[in-house]
């Protein structure tokens, strides 16, 4: 666990930037951060060094595709409030 920390903290800037270019559509940025660092979570707990893979490139799209699907949430419930739908 704290070897998980150490690196969740290591890579929090690279959440942070990817998190800064996107389009949020209305969600938080706060969650849109969340949302990343599931991602990295993720990443890291699927990262295999023997493969000869940067680990940022290899968590790259796993913290886009978290994000990704926060916005595309946020986005129907906010297309659906617009059309008198209520979200679910």
């Amino acid at each position: 666990p704290e070897s998980l920390d150490r690196l969740l903290r290591q890579h929090e800037g690279l959440v942070r930037m990817i998190v800064a270019h996107q389009q949020l559509c209305g969600l938080p940025f706060e969650e849109a951060l969340q949302a990343g660092r599931i991602g990295l979570w993720r990443a890291i707990l699927g990262y295999d060094p023997q493969r000869g893979t940067r680990f940022s490139t290899y968590a790259y799209p796993a913290i886009i595709r978290q994000v990704w699907d926060a916005v595309r949430r946020e986005c129907v419930t906010v297309i659906n409030w617009g059309q008198g739908r209520t979200p679910g």
